[in-house]
């Protein structure tokens, strides 16, 4: 029986030191697992917080996107109504010009020269009409074109000018002086300007326009609320920055101004509130009976 009994205890004190040793290699690997889920749970909500903010990136630069849209709609608007050229026509031209390194503005500045020196050659006058024979262009055939096919027809003709200084000063007599900017963009024009397809009709810009013009009335309804109260403050801040002594001569007239001013108003007010107490009615009593209680 005591065999068995130290048989026992020995058979116990073995099991003990493999527990021992196993709950050893289950903590070792428990902080194991723990620091890798760590590890893989900062890995994880540093891909959220970047996550997080590609989205809001992506939310501002479609924002952006979207006004600059709007902005771009609101230009061809005004514009067309400037050249008489159709916002369709403007956005081709605007993508043409932009890839030769120039603008859309130097384009209708050119096109509103060429229509005035057109003007002047359906009665003989100025260069334009000589500079049009010289293109091998006739001047009534001009004339019936619509304005954006004119500019294309005499881009096209000037482009065809082997001599660069004649093709330069043919451009300069018939689309202005600045017009030997626009030679960049003028080789393949009509090719191009065909071959483009555009979404942007007047649709578009008409409501591109109301937006913006109805956003600078909202703002400027904004500013006129905030000015009175930021003239307040702005007075109130420079008095006890210089101190009524040091206040310059042209704050201190305006707030003896503001000061009458508002003198007046409560005089008036007075006024208003003593004659309808009094039930009298108006003229019973005049403004200027208020100045001695004021």
């Amino acid at each position: 029986m005591s065999i068995g009994s130290k048989d026992i205890k020995y058979t116990l004190k073995v099991d003990e030191k493999g527990a021992i040793k196993s709950i050893d290699k289950l903590e070792k690997k428990s902080k194991s697992a723990s620091k890798n889920m760590g590890a893989g749970f900062s890995a994880m909500s540093k891909l959220a917080v970047g996550a997080g903010v590609a989205v809001t990136a992506l939310g501002a630069a479609f924002t952006k996107l979207a006004k600059d849209t709007i902005d771009y709609g609101d230009k061809l608007d005004k514009m067309s109504m400037r050249t008489g050229i159709a916002v369709s026509s403007l956005d081709k031209l605007n993508l043409i010009a932009d890839l030769s390194g120039n603008s859309l503005d130097k384009v209708a500045i050119a096109i509103k020269t060429m229509n005035r020196n057109l003007d002047m050659a359906r009665t003989g006058t100025g260069e334009a009409s000589k500079a049009l024979a010289d293109l091998g262009l006739n001047v009534g055939d001009i004339l019936r074109m619509e304005l954006e096919e004119q500019f294309l027809t005499i881009a096209e003709a000037i482009d065809k000018m082997e001599n660069p200084t004649l093709k330069s000063a043919a451009a300069q007599k018939l689309l202005g002086g600045r017009a030997s900017d626009l030679l960049s963009m003028l080789p393949g024009l009509r090719k191009e300007f065909n071959k483009l397809s555009t979404v942007v009709g007047e649709d578009f810009t008409t409501a591109s326009a109301a937006f913006n013009d109805g956003m600078r009335k909202v703002q400027k309804t904004i500013v006129d609320l905030i000015i009175p109260a930021l003239t307040d403050a702005l007075m109130l801040f420079n008095m006890l920055i210089y101190g009524m002594d040091n206040m310059p001569i042209a704050m201190m007239k305006i707030m003896r101004n503001k000061a009458a001013e508002n003198l007046e108003k409560v005089k008036k007010g007075a006024y208003q509130d003593l004659t309808a107490a009094s039930g009298l009615g108006p003229g019973v009593f005049s403004q200027s009976d208020m100045t001695k209680d004021i």
